[in-house]
C-alpha cells in the first residue's frame, strides 16, 4: 500500500509538472542590448494566454496549453514569433522598426484609443495613488552608469574594458520606507545605502530622483521642464493617440495605447506607450520620454500592481543619456530601478507622526551588513554588479574618494577644509562699487573641532578706499533637529544704506545685487541671536544689535535741531519665514530647502532703543513680503513679489528704504525682484509698497527646431512716501508718492553655446520702460536694457 501511494502522488507530481509549462526570460533591444519594459507576449497568438515583461524586461510564463509559439510585440520594434521546442529559459531580441512610431491615422468614427483615453481622465483621481487618504512602502532602489558613444554604442575599447575590468563605471543602492499622509505630508528615510568607491557615503539614489511617483498629474516634470501629461485635462486636443494593439490579463483587456504630441501644437511635450487596464481604466504601464530631445534624453517608465483594490507603483526606471553632436565625444548612460515592496494602504498616521525632512538618512545607513543587503535586494547582485564593487570599492580608496566628496561638499558651502577649521572663500575676494576689491580670508571651525560649536573669523581690505573689514563670532547648536541655535558676533564691517531688514535676510552669498553696491555705512557692529524651527515650515531669527555708525557718503541727519552725521543704534529685531509645503531633504550632511509653488511669507520687525549705550534713536521698523512661483497648464511659468514696509519714527538714511533699484549703465545685467530702470539710490521712503510680477511662456509662444527662445512679460508697481524730507540733507533722491511703473520683455536664450555636453549656455536679452508720473523727459531715458544668461538642457 505504501509503494501504490508513492506511485501514485508521483504519477500525478509527473502530470502536473507536464501540464503546468513553465518560461523564463529577457527580452532586449537587438542594437544596444538594452532591456525591453512592457513586451506584450503570446502564447500561440492567442491574446487570453500571455505575459507582459517587467521593467528589467524580463518575463515569466506558465500554460496549461501546449506551446508551440511565443510571439513578442513592442511598439517601434518589428514583431518576431519562436516556435517552441520545450527551452524553460528563452531570451529574445528584438529588431527597431522602420515605420514611424504614431503617425496619424485617420478613423471613419471616433479614434477608438481616444475613447479609452477619455475613461482614463475620468477615472484619474481614483486610480491615482498620491489621492489615497495614506500609505507606506519599502523601496529598493539600484542606479549603474556606464560609458557611452554618442551614436549609443557603448564603448568597448581594451582601455576602458581592462580598467573597470567588465564592471560598471559606477553604481549605487539604497532602501527606504515612505510613508505618505493626503494631501502632501510625507517622509522617506533612507535605511541604507552603498556607493561604489565610497566608504561613508552620506548620499543615496531614490525611486523619485528624476520622476515622479506616480503617472497622474497633468504636469510632468523633468528636470525643471513642465511637460504636459498625456492624460491630462485636455490633453485630447494636444496629442495624437493610436491603439497599437489589446490583450487580456484574466477577465481584463490590456489596451495598448502610443502617444505623442500633434505636429502643429507647440507644447512641451512627452512621446510613449500607455498600457491601460480595463479595470477602473488605469495605467498599468507607462513609459515616457520628451518629444524633443536635449542635451540630456530620459526615458522614465512605470509598472503599477492592483493591491486591495487600488492600482499602485511596483517598479519605477529610469534611463538618463548624454547625448552629442560630436562624433568622438564620450557620453554618460545612467539606468536607474526602484522595486516598491511591503506596501500598506491607508494606515494610520498623523501629522505628528512626520519629521519635518521629507527626505533623510537613518543613523548607520553606510554600514549595513551583507545579510540585510541579501534580504531587501530584489534579487542577488550579478557578476557585473559584483566586478562593479571591487574594482571602484579598491580605486576609492586607493585615491581617497570620500576625502574628495567631502571637498566638494565644502566648495559648494564656499569652503576649503583644513582639519579642524575651514577656509571660507566667500570672504576671500569680495567686490562692491564703494571699496572695489577686497583681498582678505576668513575662517571656521568645522565639525571635526565639534558638531555643537563653531568659532569664526574674518579679515579683509579694500583696495579702493584703503579700509580694513574684521571680526568674529561663536555659534552653538542645541538642536540640528529644529535649527536651535546661539550666537555671538562682532565686526567692523560696511552696511549698504537700505540693506536693513528683508533685504539683509535676502542679499546673501553670490548675489549679482551685492556687486553694485556704491553708497555704504562703515558700522562697528555687537551682536547676538538666536535662530530656532517652530512648526513644520516656519523658522525665526531673534536678534540684538548695537551699532556706530559713520556714513561714507556726504550726509546730515537733522535731529531735534542737531545735525547728525555719526550715530549709534540699539535694536532687537525678529525675523520670521513660513514657507508652506517646502521640501526639505537631509543628504551631503546638510538640509536643503526647494521651495513648493506655494506662497512664502517673511515679516520683520524691528525696535529701536534710545538711551541704550548712548543710542539716539527710537522706533519702530515693520517689514512684509509674500512671494510665488507656479505653473499653468499651457500657459507658463508666473512669479510674482508683494513687499511693504513702515517705519514710525524719523531715522538717518542708511536705516530708510531704499535700493530697490538696478539700474547702472556701466552693469546692464538683469536682477530678480527689483527695479529695471530705476537708479538705486534715486527715492527714499520710510513708507513703501512694491509688486514685481513677471511671466515666462518658455517656448510656447515662438519655437522652430533650431530656434527655441524663452519669452517672458515683467510689469512692476511701487509706492512710496518720506514724512520729513528736510531733514536729510547733502544727499540727491526723490520720493514716490505718486505710482512708480515700468513694464519690460525678455528674451532668453536668443544664442545658445554647448556647455560641458550637459546643456547649454544661453544668452539673452531684455528692454524695460518706464512710464508714468515717474518718466524722465527724454524717451530714450525711459528705456533700459539688459542682459541674462540661463542653462537650459536643450
Amino acid at each position: 500500500m505504501k509503494n501504490n501511494i508513492l506511485s501514485l502522488v508521483f504519477l500525478l507530481t509527473s502530470l502536473v509538472a507536464v501540464s503546468q509549462q513553465k518560461i523564463s526570460g529577457v527580452v532586449v533591444a537587438a542594437d544596444n542590448n538594452q532591456p525591453l519594459a512592457f513586451v506584450n507576449i503570446l502564447i500561440n497568438n492567442n491574446p487570453k494566454l500571455g505575459t507582459v515583461s517587467d521593467i528589467d524586461g524580463k518575463f515569466e510564463l506558465e500554460s496549461k496549453e501546449t506551446i508551440s509559439i511565443l510571439s513578442f510585440s513592442y511598439v517601434g520594434y518589428e514583431k518576431k514569433e519562436i516556435s517552441y521546442s520545450g527551452e524553460k529559459r528563452v531570451n529574445v531580441a528584438l529588431t527597431s522598426s522602420k515605420v514611424a512610431l504614431n503617425e496619424v491615422v485617420v478613423y471613419a468614427s471616433e479614434n477608438p484609443a481616444n475613447r479609452i483615453i477619455k475613461e482614463v481622465i475620468k477615472n484619474k483621481d481614483k486610480n491615482n495613488p498620491e489621492r489615497l487618504t495614506s500609505f507606506t512602502y519599502r523601496s529598493y532602489n539600484k542606479t549603474t552608469f556606464d560609458f557611452k558613444e554618442s551614436n549609443k554604442k557603448e564603448i568597448d575599447t581594451n582601455s576602458i574594458s581592462k580598467f573597470l575590468k567588465g564592471g560598471h563605471f559606477f553604481m549605487m543602492e539604497s532602501v527606504s520606507d515612505r510613508k505618505f499622509l493626503f494631501p502632501n505630508t510625507s517622509e522617506e528615510v533612507v535605511i541604507a545605502t552603498r556607493v561604489s568607491g565610497f566608504k561613508h557615503p552620506n548620499f543615496a539614489s531614490l525611486a523619485s530622483d528624476l520622476q515622479p511617483f506616480s503617472f497622474y498629474n497633468d504636469i510632468i516634470t523633468l528636470f525643471d521642464i513642465h511637460y504636459l501629461n498625456p492624460i491630462a485635462n485636455g490633453s485630447l486636443k494636444k496629442y495624437n493617440f493610436r491603439l497599437e494593439e489589446e490583450f487580456y490579463t484574466g477577465v481584463d483587456t490590456v489596451f495598448v495605447i502610443s502617444y505623442q504630441p500633434k505636429k502643429e501644437k507647440n507644447i512641451e511635450g512627452l512621446k510613449g506607450i500607455l498600457h491601460i487596464n480595463s479595470k477602473d481604466y488605469a495605467v498599468q504601464n507607462v513609459t515616457a520620454t520628451p518629444f524633443e530631445k536635449g542635451k540630456i534624453d530620459l526615458t522614465i517608465q512605470q509598472k503599477y500592481q492592483y493591491i486591495d483594490n487600488h492600482w499602485f507603483p511596483e517598479q519605477l526606471n529610469y534611463v538618463l543619456e548624454t547625448t552629442s553632436e560630436e562624433e568622438k565625444a564620450i557620453g554618460i548612460i545612467a539606468n536607474g530601478r526602484s522595486y516598491i515592496s511591503q506596501v500598506v494602504l491607508e494606515p494610520v498616521l498623523q501629522k505628528k507622526d512626520f519629521s519635518i525632512e521629507k527626505i533623510r538618512m537613518a543613523e548607520g545607513a553606510a554600514y549595513k551588513d551583507s545579510l540585510f543587503w541579501k534580504a531587501n535586494r530584489q534579487e542577488e547582485l550579478n557578476l557585473k554588479e559584483k566586478i562593479t564593487f571591487k574594482v571602484i570599492d579598491s580605486l576609492g580608496e586607493e585615491i581617497k574618494l570620500d576625502n574628495i566628496l567631502h571637498l566638494g561638499q565644502k566648495l559648494t558651502d564656499g569652503k576649503i577644509p583644513l582639519g579642524k577649521i575651514d577656509l571660507d572663500l566667500t570672504k576671500t575676494l569680495k567686490y562692491n562699487r564703494h571699496e572695489g576689491f577686497r583681498l582678505g580670508t576668513g575662517i571656521t571651525t568645522s565639525e571635526t573641532f565639534s558638531k555643537k560649536i563653531m568659532l569664526g573669523a574674518f579679515a579683509g581690505y579694500g583696495l579702493r578706499d584703503h579700509e580694513w573689514k574684521y571680526g568674529g563670532f561663536s555659534q552653538y547648536e542645541f538642536s540640528k533637529k529644529n535649527d536651535i541655535r546661539l550666537g555671538i558676533a562682532y565686526q567692523t564691517e560696511l552696511n549698504e544704506i537700505g540693506a536693513h531688514g528683508l533685504k539683509d535676510s535676502q542679499q546673501k552669498g553670490l548675489n549679482i545685487r551685492n556687486y553694485l553696491a556704491l553708497y555704504m555705512d562703515q558700522i562697528q557692529n555687537y551682536s547676538t541671536y538666536f535662530t530656532f524651527r517652530l512648526w513644520r515650515y516656519t523658522t525665526w531669527k531673534v536678534k540684538g544689535d548695537f551699532y556706530n555708525v559713520k556714513p561714507q557718503y556726504d550726509y546730515t541727519f537733522q535731529d531735534q535741531n542737531q545735525s547728525i552725521q555719526n550715530y549709534k543704534n540699539a535694536q532687537v529685531s525678529v525675523l520670521m519665514r513660513w514657507a508652506p509645503n517646502e521640501k526639505i531633504i537631509q543628504s551631503f550632511n546638510r538640509r536643503i530647502a526647494i521651495a513648493s509653488s506655494e506662497p512664502i511669507f517673511t515679516f520683520y520687525f524691528a525696535n529701536g532703543f534710545k538711551g541704550f549705550q548712548e543710542s539716539s534713536l527710537a522706533y519702530q521698523k515693520f517689514e512684509a513680503s509674500v512671494e510665488q512661483t507656479f505653473f499653468t497648464k499651457n500657459f507658463g511659468n508666473t512669479h510674482y513679489r508683494l513687499e511693504a514696509g513702515s517705519i514710525t519714527k524719523n531715522v538717518p538714511l542708511g536705516l530708510l528704504f531704499t535700493g530697490e533699484g538696478s539700474f547702472v549703465e556701466k552693469y546692464p545685467y538683469f536682477i530678480k525682484d527689483a527695479f529695471q530702470t530705476m537708479q538705486l539710490y534715486e527715492f527714499v521712503s520710510d513708507q513703501y509698497a512694491h509688486l514685481f510680477m513677471h511671466h515666462n511662456f518658455g517656448s510656447l509662444l515662438f519655437k522652430t527646431k533650431k530656434f527655441q527662445p524663452s519669452i517672458s512679460i515683467h510689469h512692476n508697481m511701487g509706492w512710496g512716501n518720506l514724512k520729513d524730507t528736510n531733514l536729510h540733507l547733502d544727499f540727491p533722491f526723490i520720493t514716490k508718492e505718486k505710482l512708480f511703473v515700468e513694464s519690460g520683455l525678455q528674451i532668453d536664450n536668443i544664442l545658445k553655446t554647448n556647455y560641458l555636453n550637459i546643456g547649454y549656455l544661453g544668452i539673452g536679452g531684455s528692454a524695460f520702460y518706464r512710464y508714468g508720473a515717474y518718466a524722465l523727459p527724454e524717451f530714450k531715458d525711459n528705456i533700459a536694457l539688459k542682459l541674462s544668461v540661463t542653462f537650459t538642457i536643450k
